[in-house]
């Protein structure tokens, strides 16, 4: 029951290295690392995405509060920096799924702080900060989270989750979705409005 903001990696170059081992680079705040402000909240069920040996994440929960901010890592400054982002954001979320394509993270589902299921399909586009929100995107996975999604080349594929709010259908669940993110066009990001994407 006791949620972590620190931040540990295993480099796996190092194997075969009877001395491996975790490091920590970001300590929780609560051990004396930096206070909340300068690190993310602690929080689970949140997504992380590695983007030009950068770390971005986003969502989460800490059972008391649900998170839709993003946060960047930078590994040689060795230091959180909270995102300002524009455009359509999405709702705070825990359970989701995320995936990167080129520089836009795409996020699908997850779970409200009312307990209920979402659907959407998200994407920030970590050059510009923006969000974009999608609709009649057709056939698509139902609302779930505890799925899985991975990029592949320019495709997307979820599979899996589970629902909470809404009577579970193991068929729908067993089947993969298949976006290809190449048939999206994005506006130009030069105006001030907000936009969403079409596909």
């Amino acid at each position: 029951g006791f949620f972590f903001n620190d931040l540990i990696a295993f480099d796996l170059n190092q194997l075969q290295n009877p001395a491996n081992k975790w490091d920590v680079l970001v300590q929780n705040s609560h051990e004396g690392g930096p206070p909340e402000g300068q690190i993310p909240a602690a929080r689970t069920n949140h997504t992380i995405v590695s983007h030009n040996d950068k770390l971005y994440l986003f969502g989460g929960t800490n059972g008391v509060r649900w998170f839709n901010d993003v946060w960047c890592f930078d590994p040689r400054a060795g230091a959180w920096a909270e995102i300002d982002c524009v455009g359509f954001i999405p709702t705070p979320r825990e359970g989701h799924a995320a995936a990167l394509v080129g520089d836009v993270m795409y996020v699908f589902g997850g779970r409200t702080d009312e307990g209920i299921d979402l659907g959407d399909l998200s994407a920030f586009r970590i050059s510009s900060r923006r969000w974009y929100s999608f609709q009649n995107m057709g056939p698509a996975p139902s609302p779930r989270s505890g799925h899985s999604m991975t990029a592949f080349g320019k495709q997307i594929i979820v599979m899996a989750g589970e629902p909470s709010s809404a009577p579970r259908d193991a068929n729908e669940l067993s089947m993969a979705y298949i976006l290809d993110t190449s048939k999206i066009r994005y506006p130009n990001d030069s105006g001030t409005a907000e936009r969403s994407a079409v596909a």
